[in-house]
């Protein structure tokens, strides 16, 4: 099932609209191929320990590395340091439960 990783609404994150995003993650076999719907140009699949060494739009990153952090069981970062804003407020789900 679909687990919750975060919600995203920093009113900064799309000067085009202000935006609210609800993450989950699904785990897929490797036979799945991800396509681009309405909303992305494209899916590209990295190695989740190279998220820092690629570029992304607003705060992408920010969702990428909590995912990453859920997935590894980490604690959640609560510094902004290399955030798309220095004062965000991250609010985030438990990898527990």
């Amino acid at each position: 099932p679909p687990k919750l990783i975060g919600v995203y609404s920093d009113p900064r994150r799309d000067n085009r609209r202000r935006t609210v995003s609800a993450v989950f993650a699904v785990h897929l076999t490797g036979d799945v191929e991800p396509h681009a719907g309405d909303d992305v140009k494209e899916v590209v699949k990295i190695p989740i320990q190279d998220i820092e060494h690629h570029a992304y739009f607003s705060d992408h990153r920010t969702i990428l590395l909590d995912y990453r952090r859920h997935l590894w069981g980490e604690a959640y970062q609560t510094s902004t340091e290399g955030d798309f804003a220095a004062d965000i407020f991250r609010s985030t789900c438990s990898s527990s439960g």
